[in-house]
């Protein structure tokens, strides 16, 4: 399906929100085909609104208040050798050997 129909479908079938990830143009491209599917009656605009105040409620129950870790955990995660041990086998095309002896 087009990205289009994929938006359209996805709302159809109960999806209260649609993600999108280095895809600059989806969701204009989604945006513009629900407008229209709400404008020729493919899809119930109570449907999408709806679907807004779920997304809405659920935001600000749970992200009011985030909670970070602090810094200095922040820091033992952030460039931590494992991470960028792996982080460069992926660049190369490899996994690390040990990796995959996890695995099994």
């Amino acid at each position: 399906w087009d990205k289009a129909t994929i938006a359209t479908r996805a709302l159809q079938a109960g999806n209260n929100i649609l993600l999108y990830c280095n895809e600059p143009d989806s969701p204009h491209i989604a945006l513009d085909a629900v407008e229209k599917a709400v404008t020729d009656g493919t899809l119930s605009k109570d449907t999408v609104e709806e679907n807004a105040k779920k997304v809405l409620a659920l935001k600000a129950d749970r992200l009011t208040h985030p909670d970070p870790l602090p810094m200095e955990e922040v820091i033992k995660i952030i460039a931590h050798p494992d991470h960028l041990r792996l982080a460069k086998a992926i660049v190369a095309g490899e996994v690390p050997a040990d990796l995959l002896s996890q695995a099994t």
